[in-house]
């Protein structure tokens, strides 16, 4: 890592984050966003994008801003797009809330392209983050299983976000929708988006990041075996074929691929408990002992 110069809007990005986590839990107390009741109020919908995007994605990427460089050992592709990024991502989310509100029920008038408007922008800011975390993957190839845990996570984060501008049309103008149409994108295609996004893209970055960081600080083998290599591949071939089940109604073959998602992950954590008995630094610092330590 000599020579290497870190991120410097990471900071930046997990005061947003912060702050959107603040914002969602004053909503979340406050009682105007009963989620049990009813997911798709619009108070309901500000909340959750303010967890989901404001809070974990701008984390996730302003983790891997600083991650990406230690993984790769080299210097991150743009610092200015990396700032860019940012910026574009809290006005995309900011013209969301407003869509959301704007919804009937919301506290502003109705204005139809606001929604759609943010979730594009939103989306295309994440690919250029893809773009710019992409090319400094790339100097690490071939890569190891915590950067293919990382790549795959951020392919998901694209796939999650691209079917945000149709669910944000299906709320603001469902007159381009049939019926039936609508019945999908709001039932099968929301749980589709939730699946992406929870098991696809913060899941596998996590696991990516816990494959790399523990192995530094307990000084470990990070080039795991098969076992690891088998949870990846179960996982996130397991992912896929539920988000793809799930927008085409094919309940039986999503029930098997949750079988192959669990399997995964109990084999990650067996995988990471190996990790642990394995290491050579014997006496562990708080932030890196585990619960079971």
């Amino acid at each position: 890592m000599r020579g290497v110069r870190l991120s410097r809007w990471s900071m930046s990005y997990f005061s947003v984050a912060l702050t959107s986590l603040l914002l969602a839990e004053l909503l979340w107390a406050s009682g105007m966003a009963p989620v049990l009741q009813n997911i798709g109020a619009p108070w309901v919908l500000v909340g959750v994008h303010l967890t989901t995007i404001g809070f974990l994605t701008l984390l996730i990427l302003g983790s891997l801003h600083q991650f990406v460089p230690v993984l790769t050992e080299t210097e991150l592709a743009s610092q200015t797009w990396s700032g860019i990024t940012l910026i574009s991502i809290t006005v995309g989310l900011l013209l969301m809330i407003a869509g959301f509100l704007a919804l009937p029920g919301g506290a502003l008038p109705n204005v139809p392209w606001l929604l759609p408007t943010g979730g594009s922008l939103v989306m295309a800011d994440v690919l250029v983050a893809e773009v710019n975390l992409g090319i400094t993957l790339k100097r690490a190839w071939p890569w190891a299983l915590s950067v293919w845990l990382v790549a795959t996570g951020l392919v998901y984060l694209l796939i999650t976000l691209s079917a945000g501008p149709i669910l944000a049309l299906s709320l603001t103008i469902p007159h381009l929708f049939s019926v039936s149409q609508l019945s999908v994108v709001g039932g099968r295609g929301l749980a589709a988006h939730v699946i992406g996004g929870i098991g696809g893209w913060l899941t596998l970055t996590a696991m990516g990041v816990s494959y790399k960081l523990p192995a530094m600080f307990t000084l470990s083998d990070e080039h795991r075996g098969l076992w690891g290599w088998t949870a990846y591949v179960a996982i996130a071939a397991g992912i896929a074929v539920v988000w793809g089940a799930g927008w085409t109604g094919l309940n039986g073959l999503a029930n098997a691929a949750w079988f192959f998602i669990l399997a995964g992950l109990t084999l990650y954590l067996w995988d990471m408990r190996s990790l642990y008995h394995e290491r050579k630094r014997r006496h562990l610092e708080l932030n890196i002992m585990p619960v079971t330590a």
